[in-house]
């Protein structure tokens, strides 16, 4: 098993566990939409 390799089990472990133990209601629960959802505000051309 190659170095990168590892890497990626330790970041699908990491959100397997958030999942589990902290966002308990699933990916499209209502506590993953508010802490992980972003949304978009439009700006003018130049930001003052």
């Amino acid at each position: 098993m190659q170095k990168a390799d590892q890497g990626v089990r330790i970041d699908e472990a990491a959100i397997a566990r958030l999942y589990k133990e902290f966002l308990t209601d699933g990916p499209c629960g209502h506590t993953a939409h508010h802490l992980l959802h972003t949304h978009y505000t439009p700006r003018g051309k130049y930001i003052a």
